[in-house]
């Protein structure tokens, strides 16, 4: 077993499955690694170029997401995600094994409430750049998408030297209830594990569902570095 496998195996992994069935996410601090963190932020660093271990897309450039510029900025677009092309670097293809063992029970528990089947461990590993004024929208996965209904998300640099802003922000949408709105500061190193469209949800006639969605709030200052790791039934392009 790896260094990543033991520490990821020696969490509480019955708390973190209770707080997902009641909450739809979980905040682990502290877990992604140092030194996969620093790399993976260095790689979107601008002028960095690939090293040969320094992951890119199979264009080598990144793609932008729409966004308007600030007013006090020049233009240009306010959020970057690079979707990172195969092979995952090793050290981040030993977390997503590790963390995908510990989630598959959970949402093996999951499936007779919210109906998302089947096997989806292959990673698709996200990068995401957001500068001043840039946020993400709220969203979930499609229905149709063959997706583990589980998702990670990591921080790659510190809330308040870095930047300020950018909480995790997570909507909660309940049947004949009001929606739930939960907010997550993340430091650097600190994971998310979070319900990419439905969690179950006890009712008075057994279990029934809510929908979450999930986003990022507005970035006040500096640049927000971060990643997203979703697990799918078929290997990435």
């Amino acid at each position: 077993m790896t260094d990543i496998a033991e520490r990821i195996a020696a969490l509480d992994w019955t708390s973190i499955g209770e707080h997902l069935d009641a909450h739809g996410h979980a905040h682990l601090r502290g877990l992604f690694p140092v030194e996969l963190a620093a790399a993976l932020a260095m790689s979107q660093q601008p002028g960095v170029r690939d090293s040969g271990n320094a992951p890119t897309t199979p264009s080598g450039q990144l793609s932008f997401l729409n966004a308007a510029p600030h007013p006090d900025q020049q233009p240009q677009r306010l959020v970057e995600v690079q979707r990172l092309s195969e092979p995952l670097p090793e050290l981040l293809q030993q977390f997503s094994a590790a963390l995908y063992a510990h989630l598959q029970p959970i949402a093996e528990r999951w499936e007779p409430a919210i109906h998302n089947h089947g096997t989806c461990q292959h990673p698709l590993a996200i990068l995401q750049r957001i500068h001043a004024g840039g946020h993400q929208d709220l969203q979930q996965m499609d229905a149709a998408t063959p997706t583990f209904p589980l998702a990670m998300a990591a921080a790659l640099n510190a809330a308040g030297p870095d930047f300020r802003g950018g909480e995790w922000m997570l909507v909660e949408q309940r049947p004949r209830m009001q929606s739930r709105a939960m907010v997550v500061q993340p430091q650097f190193g600190d994971v998310l594990i979070f319900s990419t469209g439905h969690r179950p949800l006890r009712s008075a006639s057994g279990y029934t569902k809510a929908l979450m969605k999930h986003g990022i709030s507005r970035v006040h200052s500096g640049v927000r570095l971060g990643l997203q790791l979703y697990f799918t039934r078929t290997a990435a392009p």
